[in-house]
């Protein structure tokens, strides 16, 4: 028996990828995001220095800045070596 698809967040965490789910789920990730960086990150929470920490809570603190910078370079790094092997 299939489940009726329901389109929204639901649909997107289903593996729907139509444009209303996407939106949905966007929406939500953003309010989400916003939801951690009002609350703020408790200074004791292990999740600082963090690609988490930056990206997803949004702590803005000195480890968590540099941990996201450098990963950030060498995912760009990587990138740039892969495009000059094609």
């Amino acid at each position: 028996m299939t489940r009726a698809l329901t389109h929204g967040v639901a649909g997107y965490n289903r593996g729907c990828r139509c444009r209303e789910c996407c939106a949905a789920y966007s929406r939500y990730r953003k309010d989400l995001r916003a939801r951690h960086a009002e609350r703020g990150l408790d200074p004791a929470d292990p999740r600082h220095g963090t690609v988490n920490g930056y990206t997803n809570l949004g702590c803005r603190c000195r480890p968590c800045t540099v941990v996201a910078s450098a990963v950030n370079a060498a995912n760009k790094r990587a990138r740039a070596l892969k495009l000059r092997a094609s």
